[in-house]
């Protein structure tokens, strides 16, 4: 099918638009559900695993989501989103946010 005017100007404006989306990706200011998304965790990872890998003690993680000083490090985030009603999306994010604020060398 050739190439009419109105389909050339209709795929300049998507790729325009595609475009300004793509900047908004990079400024994850603008879009806060996406942002720790790059913190790589699942399921089965436990608190111990997180807090090894990211830095986090674990006391830090039990005050933040209000878990007993007593969870057992060994517990896998799969289970805390059953008991405890954490959400991965929302966990993801607060550990971005411990990371992303701290002071850079």
């Amino acid at each position: 099918m050739p190439e009419t005017p109105a389909n050339h100007e209709s795929d300049e404006h998507t790729a325009q638009k595609d475009y300004a989306v793509e900047d908004h990706y990079i400024d994850e200011g603008h879009f806060p559900e996406y942002q720790g998304m790059n913190v790589d965790i699942r399921g089965s990872t436990t608190l111990r695993e997180i807090s090894d890998k990211y830095n986090i003690p674990l006391e830090r993680i039990y005050e933040v989501w209000s878990l007993p000083s007593n969870t057992n490090a060994n517990t896998r985030i799969a289970e805390l989103m059953q008991t405890a009603g954490i959400e991965m999306s929302e966990f993801k994010q607060w550990i971005n946010s411990e990371i992303t604020k701290r002071p850079k060398p």
